[in-house]
């Protein structure tokens, strides 16, 4: 008889361990997902530091002379639309639904789509606004790099929000 006898563990549902293989594999395919959304979130978040950074662009924004104010004050107003609109789906109408469901006594979801159905293409049209207005307001300083500079760091601030923790239910 042979010294290299290799044993493996028998699943409790008799199918030779298949099940669990598979299971594993699934699981392993996951978190490699998980892991590769990362690493490639990590690198737009990084490239767009690395833009602001390299660019100077916080400093060339409010100190030089090159900059279309007009136009970097109508983006700096269709920002601030955009956040506050954020803040009332992302804050106010979730505590909405839990005062509803508390005065009715048993949980009420309050969709967008029924409850404020425009805000998304309100949303969407500001941010069309924004980009057009910034890319007027610092063409005279960056030049064609100027919307590759802002789609930099859009990216980067869309996938920042991989790394915020989520502790709801």
């Amino acid at each position: 008889m042979s010294n290299n006898v290799r044993y493996r563990r028998v699943s409790p549902n008799g199918n030779g361990g298949d099940a669990n293989g598979e299971e594993a594999k699934k699981r392993r395919a996951e978190l490699v997902e998980r892991i590769s959304s990362k690493v490639q979130a990590l690198f737009w978040v990084a490239g767009s530091i690395a833009a602001i950074y390299f660019t100077d662009l916080i400093r060339v924004l409010f100190e030089d002379k090159r900059i279309n104010r007009l136009f970097l004050n109508v983006a700096i107003v269709c920002l601030a639309v955009n956040t506050v609109i954020m803040i009332y789906l992302t804050a106010w109408v979730p505590y909405q639904e839990r005062l509803l469901s508390r005065k009715l006594g048993k949980p009420k979801k309050l969709d967008w789509e029924v409850y404020c159905p425009r805000m998304i293409p309100t949303m969407t049209a500001f941010a069309l606004v924004f980009f057009i207005a910034m890319t007027k307001a610092m063409w005279p300083v960056f030049g064609f790099l100027t919307p590759l500079i802002l789609l930099l760091l859009f990216m980067g601030f869309v996938f920042t929000t991989h790394f915020i923790p989520y502790f709801g239910g």
